[in-house]
């Protein structure tokens, strides 16, 4: 039996894996593109510039109702979304431009899967990063605030929130990789905002960038829009069971599982880069 041109077989390949992907999205608070890309790539073997444009859908469809849960509940800063965004938003759709105009280039799509995996090995510096200043902060060191900093240098946070999101804008719309693991840290340590803050902030921006990308790499043909819709689908279940469990959880064994996952990830690539 066939629907969409998927197997039986397929289709419920793409709800297990969104199903998994959702739980561990849930769990962690990892988000979806460092988890769904190795997965598309490696297991679903589907070429890695389709991959990007597919992770993006499959970001944004996962988003739509993350995005408005926390419109509801005022947990975004404004200020810093919109300084971010604007240099977040034309880096994203110019790195989303150029790597969609070379699903012809073999040996493009070979760099950037070894290129992404990177980014998650770099993604988990950051990670471990914001877990130090989080560590001083509660032990009331004043040696290490990057954010103290920042908020009392007059004019660097407007110009620092546009060139950082500028960056982070750049690496999401050439590798669907980055919205959680790059803007979540970023939040924390350059701009010190509450946890609430940081979530709300990087979801919206997230979702933001999404759209964006998901747009253009749709317009040039580089989506495959039924993974992305049934890994969607697969995810919601996932992402309940796993928020419920993650209330359940010290904050420490959360942070060794959200770091072991990533370290999971970019071992999936690398060795599917090798092949």
């Amino acid at each position: 039996m066939e629907l969409f041109d998927l197997t039986a077989t397929e289709i419920l390949m793409r709800l297990l894996l969104g199903l998994v992907i959702g739980f561990c999205i849930g769990l962690t608070g990892v988000g979806g593109g460092i988890l769904a890309f190795p997965v598309i790539t490696v297991l679903l073997k589907i070429d890695p510039i389709i991959a990007v444009g597919t992770t993006t859908l499959y970001a944004f469809l996962t988003n739509i109702s993350a995005t408005f849960q926390h419109l509801r509940l005022r947990s975004i800063d404004w200020k810093i979304s919109a300084g971010y965004l604007a240099g977040a938003v034309p880096a994203a759709a110019l790195s989303a431009l150029w790597v969609s105009n070379q699903t012809l280039n073999p040996e493009f799509q070979h760099r950037l899967r070894f290129f992404i995996g990177c980014i998650v090995i770099f993604s988990i510096g950051l990670m471990l990063l914001t877990m130090l200043s989080k560590g001083l902060s509660k032990t009331g060191s004043p040696r290490f605030s990057p954010a103290g900093f920042i908020r009392a240098t007059r004019g660097l946070r407007p110009i620092l929130s546009v060139f950082i999101g500028s960056i982070c804008g750049g690496l999401i719309g050439a590798t669907s990789i980055g919205a959680g693991v790059l803007i979540v840290p970023t939040l924390l340590v350059f701009f010190g905002l509450s946890a609430r803050r940081t979530v709300g902030s990087t979801i919206f921006i997230a979702f933001i960038l999404a759209s964006v990308t998901a747009a253009i790499y749709g317009f040039r043909g580089a989506q495959d829009l039924q993974t992305a819709a049934i890994m969607a689908v697969g995810s919601v279940g996932g992402t309940y069971l796993g928020s419920r469990l993650s209330n359940r959880l010290p904050n420490t064994l959360l942070q060794t599982l959200m770091i072991a996952l990533v370290l999971a990830s970019a071992t999936l690539l690398f060795l599917g880069h090798r092949r």
